[in-house]
């Protein structure tokens, strides 16, 4: 009783610094619990650390957003996350239906709820069981069925159904899971909706033959995602490296599974950010790598500076570039050899001078706590 007395004496600015406290006693918060003023009791019922008989109570309270708050609460009982399924407040059961600790009975009832917000919380709760997502995919709101489809518990049988559904960012949705059946995204790979077709290019799971036909995608979209799908054949990558748009280029030029042979071509492209790519790419040969180092645009030099199979010969060569973002990138290669960053330490620009000195210290560090081990 004392404790409740001091409490209820604090100021407001007190009581507020107390609820927003992680540090907090559950006692205190207790105490709190009953005050008179609504917002200390919605931040009593929003702390992570108020026992869950207290939350009990305050699911009870005259304040909806106290309540929606109990909701949210991770130390909320189930039998009073059941009783909010009930309650007035659409935002109160939304909340319910968004807590991962909701039971999946109680989920299920609430899949029925009048309001859409409701179902569709129901529909991307991962706690929600195959069967509920059964019963909402048919869902009349286009939002609640795209819901059901990114819910990592949605049966494949009920993917391949919506993957024919009239709205297009539900059939997006399919597109976009990895658990799509391939037959479903060979079918999706045909849809009028570009946005659908690009989703499938970009998916993991979509086979070789179909990405084979997205290759030849009118929409340029379609066809970069083609291009950074590693499922992407070499016969693929090598039609797609003579795209007539540089951001497809670009893409093949990024992707690690783009062949050596393909990249050495790339290399010598018109254009500048296409070259970038290939000289940022790990699986660049280091001798185009060499190559690349002599580009005239300094972006290019600078990520064949970056990449770590650049050899320290072509480093030792960029420490000596005359654009200072190319020598500061040497000095964050590993490759680059100590010598060159001794050199890189005497830089004109302090830029460098100061970030190859760090590296050396970095260097020195290391090497004192592998003969200490």
């Amino acid at each position: 009783m004392k404790v409740t007395i001091e409490i209820n004496d604090l100021p407001y600015e007190a009581k507020v610094a107390l609820t927003k406290d992680e540090r907090t006693s559950p006692e205190l918060l207790a105490a709190l619990a009953t005050d008179k003023d609504a917002q200390i009791r919605r931040l009593v019922a929003w702390h992570s650390s108020t026992p869950s008989e207290v939350l009990d109570t305050l699911a009870n309270d005259g304040d909806s957003v106290v309540r929606r708050a109990v909701a949210t609460n991770k130390n909320t009982f189930a039998k009073t996350l059941a009783n909010l399924a009930n309650d007035i407040s659409e935002e109160v059961r939304i909340a319910v239906a968004e807590n991962v600790n909701t039971p999946s009975h109680i989920l299920t009832l609430l899949a029925e709820d009048k309001n859409a917000w409701v179902r569709q919380s129901v529909a991307s709760n991962p706690n929600t069981s195959p069967e509920t997502l059964e019963s909402i995919a048919e869902d009349t709101m286009q939002f609640v069925r795209e819901a059901v489809v990114q819910n990592g518990n949605a049966p494949i049988k009920l993917l391949a159904m919506l993957s024919q559904d009239k709205h297009w960012l539900v059939r997006e949705a399919v597109a976009k899971n990895e658990n799509t059946p391939k037959e479903a995204l060979a079918v999706l790979a045909k849809d009028d909706v570009y946005e659908v077709r690009t989703a499938v290019a970009a998916n993991r799971n979509t086979s070789a033959d179909t990405l084979a036909i997205l290759a030849k995608d009118e929409d340029i979209d379609v066809r970069e995602a083609v291009a950074a799908n590693e499922n992407t054949s070499a016969d693929v990558f090598t039609m797609l490296a003579k795209d007539e748009h540089e951001g497809v280029r670009q893409y093949v030029a990024m992707n690690t599974n783009t062949p050596a042979e393909l990249l050495s071509e790339l290399a010598k492209d018109e254009d500048d950010d296409v070259r970038r790519t290939v000289a940022g790419n790990k699986n660049t040969p280091i001798e185009f790598l060499a190559v690349l180092a002599q580009d005239e645009n300094w972006l290019v030099r600078e990520q064949v500076a970056l990449n770590a199979s650049t050899s320290a010969d072509v480093l030792t060569m960029l420490a000596k570039d005359e654009n200072i973002k190319v020598r500061h990138a040497v000095t964050e290669n590993k490759s680059t050899s100590v010598e060159t960053l001794v050199m890189l330490s005497h830089d004109k620009e302090f830029w460098a001078e100061n970030y190859a000195k760090k590296a050396l210290r970095e260097r020195k560090g290391k090497e004192k706590n592998s003969i200490e081990r």
